[in-house]
């Protein structure tokens, strides 16, 4: 036994259960005393179940539990094999050569899951030659298998056509992945706009169909192939049985089937399992009313809580979530709502993103209006005992905060008890900043670290209601701390959580420099500002911190002073004041000026290229490498101290309309 492994794992668990993100099973049993309902036994209790992907209510199908029976005895239970040895059969053939006429594929692959699918494909296909451009909100498997790949990665902002084409013009990209259904939102992607971006930029179209076949309007058509290159399709969701399969070109197939690990050596998904896929599929296309019937349910679940005031995001599919933002506030709602014999699913960072843990309610035709009606009630009952926002006074449209715990939202974090002790750029930054206006109304601080006072920019008697967003969770907490009275929201710049013309002012110090799109940031600040509304920012411009250069220390590529000009369309915004301002702080020790960086996340690698390629990144190996680094800095030492130079781009513009 490994004592330092059973250490590690200890403390990992002791720290998820204390996050509330600590995940465990549940053993559930089937309620016999109902025939064909979405309900499961747990502790010896009955429970109302929203949190299956059993959309069309197959699962528990009599004809579909024959028709398992009948091929387990003419197949047998099991693969036995790889499908490269004895594994592949006729069941497998059939059910490969059906998929392909319900899609127009010339070929399909079979897999156990769509986890393991979607690796394959990744893992398989693309390489360290190849740029992939892929939606934000691509599921896991998605993300793992490309970066296993070592394929250059960049994501676009979620279901954002303008960011995508933005993408494939800077690079060229060999595919664009995306879902046809997000599993945590419930939206869709715009599928047919992708195509034609993805046709006219030469790169294909790859989409994730688990959540979307067998459910959206022709899945069944036959011509799925003529938009989509690649299509993932799996039969646990709406075909209520099990397994995955690639869809795609014959040369496609055949390369996978050469390549794909996941499927060489692996033991083939039983042909029984794919007869029973098979009949599914034929059932769910001949019994067209179960999709009409899950149609209705959604339908009467929005209405409901429309009627009640519950705040849903803008879904039309059977994926309904509620956003509570809380990880623990989440998990006591689902189980006030389990107490009243109502099993929905908490779902917590990681799978969604930070700050934006929520209910996920999934309908399906086997639920009965009364279902739903008593659903809807008890989760309004809940939330006002909880004291849950409601949609009046969030402000908010119907998109959720998309922003990933990524490394520069964990480096923030990590830096937010520390960062008032290493802020001195962001404060001369702040005080020229905020010199120059006033607000009321709405005001909306934009990477707002751990608070700006606003005290002098209104009247005593009219005090703005301020919107503070960062990244970064640890930031947020931090700034409640001083401004309990804030609103804090944790999501990126890049896709605002807000509705049209809702803000008066926007604020942000220093901050907009890490975005991975700053004309998308941009474009989302004219969408939320109100006509005449104004934006007060700074930003880190290219020219900054060249001392670090002279000491060959990587120098992030910021944005040269045109390109951030550029980003502001003169159709939408009045720039009334842009400029360049050099700011110098000093540091007693290399120490302190290297921490001041780190301190503040601005050691995080950036987005783009690093500004000095020919230099090699100094490796410090030990105290020898650090004494001589520490010899270069003296060289440039001040009066003051060591110096450290930014140039600081102070934009100030107006929303015309």
């Amino acid at each position: 036994m490994s004592v330092a492994l059973e250490a590690k794992i200890a403390a990992r668990q002791r720290a998820l259960s204390a996050q509330g993100l600590l995940r465990q099973r549940q053993t559930l049993f089937t309620d016999h005393s109902v025939d064909v309902s979405p309900r499961f036994l747990f502790e010896g209790r009955s429970y109302l179940n929203f949190s299956s992907n059993d959309y069309l209510g197959l699962s528990r199908s009599p004809e579909l539990i024959e028709a398992l029976h009948t091929a387990a005895q003419q197949y047998g239970v099991g693969g036995g094999a790889s499908p490269l040895v004895t594994g592949y059969s006729e069941a497998h053939f059939a059910l490969e050569q059906r998929l392909c006429e319900l899609t127009g594929h010339q070929g399909a692959l079979l897999f156990s899951s769509g986890f393991s699918a979607n690796t394959a494909l990744m893992k398989t296909l693309f390489d360290k030659q190849d740029v992939v451009i892929a939606d934000k909100l691509v599921h896991a498997s998605i993300i793992d298998g490309l970066r296993d790949s070592g394929a250059e990665f960049k994501r676009f902002l979620h279901n954002s056509l303008e960011s995508a084409e933005r993408l494939l013009s800077r690079h060229s990209a060999s595919a664009l992945i995306t879902e046809s259904v997000f599993s945590m939102d419930g939206d869709c992607a715009p599928i047919a706009a992708l195509s034609a971006l993805c046709r006219q930029h030469q790169a294909w179209l790859i989409v994730d169909d688990a959540h979307g076949f067998g459910v959206l309007e022709g899945f069944d058509h036959g011509n799925a192939a003529e938009r989509i290159d690649v299509q993932v399709v799996t039969f646990g969701k709406a075909l209520g049985c099990q397994g995955a399969a690639i869809l795609g070109s014959k040369a496609l197939i055949d390369f996978l089937v050469s390549n794909a690990r996941e499927y060489i050596y692996s033991t083939a998904f039983s042909p029984a399992n794919a007869a029973l896929a098979l009949a599914a599929t034929e059932h769910c296309r001949t019994h067209p009313e179960l999709r009409h019937k899950l149609v209705e349910n959604i339908k009467l679940f929005k209405e409901l809580c429309h009627s009640a005031n519950v705040p849903l995001l803008g879904s039309d599919t059977a994926i309904q979530p509620l956003i509570i933002g809380d990880t623990l506030q989440t998990l006591r709602v689902a189980d006030a709502l389990k107490a009243a014999g109502i099993w929905v699913g908490a779902i917590r960072p990681p799978t969604v993103p930070v700050g934006s843990a929520r209910l996920r309610i999934t309908l399906s035709a086997s639920h009965s209006a009364g279902d739903i009606t008593h659903c809807v009630n008890v989760l309004a009952q809940v939330l006002q005992g909880a004291n849950v926002p409601r949609v009046s006074e969030r402000e908010l449209n119907t998109k959720a905060p998309d922003v990933r715990a990524d490394n520069i939202a964990e480096r923030f974090s990590a830096a937010a008890n520390s960062y008032q002790d290493h802020n001195k750029l962001q404060r001369l930054s702040a005080a020229s900043l905020l010199n120059g206006f006033s607000v009321k109304g709405n005001l909306l601080d934009i990477g707002a670290g751990p608070g700006t006072r606003f005290d002098s920019q209104h009247t005593a008697d009219d005090p703005p209601r301020v919107f503070a967003l960062d990244v970064a969770l640890g930031m947020l907490q931090k700034l409640k701390q001083t401004y309990p009275h804030y609103q804090s929201i944790c999501a990126d710049a890049e896709q605002l959580p807000f509705g049209d013309n809702t803000m008066d002012c926007i604020y942000s110090n220093l901050a907009l420099q890490w975005c991975v799109d700053f004309p998308a940031a941009v474009a989302e600040m004219a969408r939320v500002l109100k006509p005449k509304g104004e934006c007060h920012i700074t930003v880190v411009a290219d020219g900054s911190l060249k001392q670090l250069a002279a000491l060959g220390l990587r120098v992030n590529a910021f944005s040269p002073m045109d390109a951030l000009r550029s980003a502001f369309d003169l159709k939408q915004w009045q720039l009334f004041d842009l400029e360049l301002m050099p700011i110098t702080v000093h540091f007693d020790t290399l120490k302190a000026l290297l921490y001041s960086i780190k301190g503040v996340g601005a050691s995080v690698q950036s987005h783009h290229a690093c500004a000095s390629q020919a230099n090699e990144i100094h490796r410090l190996r030990g105290r020898k490498d650090w004494l001589a680094l520490v010899s270069r800095a003296e060289t440039l030492r001040h009066a003051e101290g060591l110096p450290l130079t930014y140039q600081i781009a102070q934009i100030r513009a107006r929303r015309l309309g």
